[in-house]
């Protein structure tokens, strides 16, 4: 069995990038047994609980129009390898995450994380959403299966915010700085975007190999 742990956040473009990438990987190789967990990192800690106006947020940390311009081009351009169409002139909101991370974790219990990744990221970078505002969580939850209702009921409630920030917490203690993070085998790290290729590799590798002395490949500089 191949375990590997995604350590990411829901409002950062590489991390969709990054699953998708995982995900074509897993299509080439899909007779490979493959559990996979999503462990939660904020990106965006600064965010308050309501969110912030994204126009704002996103001058204060990039600086100029220029520069969020190129940031997003060149977004756009990995997105398109991966498949997705990124629509950031839909977004009005930078959400704190945490919410998005306690669905995420209760999507888990069901074997529906992976799932839900996924619809969360669609909703929020092509369908531009608020994965902060709890009703729109609770619709999203419905889309993949979970009860809606149990979901609203569950975010109105301190449930699972502690474990959610504790994870936070050891992300940031075991040196996690460029997400998305993909842990193999529980042991080996690999940070930033990788391509499918070299992602099918460590499949094969992991696959047919004892994993001793295993080295997957060097991470690239995509945070």
């Amino acid at each position: 069995m191949i375990e590997i742990a995604i350590i990411a956040d829901l409002i950062c473009p590489w991390s969709y990038i990054g699953k998708r990438n995982l995900d074509m990987a897993l299509a080439e190789r899909s007779e490979y047994p493959v559990t996979i967990q999503w462990l939660p990192y904020q990106l965006a800690p600064d965010v308050p609980p309501a969110g912030a106006d994204r126009a704002d947020y996103m001058e204060s940390h990039l600086g100029s129009e220029q520069q969020l311009a190129a940031h997003q081009d060149s977004v756009r351009e990995h997105g398109v390898a991966a498949g997705i169409e990124f629509r950031f002139e839909r977004i009005r909101r930078v959400p704190n995450t945490l919410d998005a991370h306690r669905l995420l974790r209760w999507a888990g219990e069901h074997d529906l994380a992976h799932d839900m990744a996924q619809r969360l990221f669609e909703a929020y970078f092509e369908e531009g959403l608020d994965i902060g505002d709890r009703a729109v969580l609770a619709r999203l939850a419905e889309d993949i299966g979970l009860s809606g209702e149990d979901v609203a009921s569950l975010l109105a409630t301190d449930t699972d915010v502690e474990p959610i920030r504790a994870g936070f917490q050891r992300s940031r203690e075991i040196g996690v700085r460029g997400i998305p993070t993909l842990i193999f085998q529980g042991q080996w790290a690999v940070a930033g975007v990788q391509a499918t290729e070299a992602l099918v590799q460590v499949l094969d590798q992991l696959e047919a190999e004892a994993v001793t002395g295993y080295e997957p490949p060097a991470a690239n500089d995509t945070e």
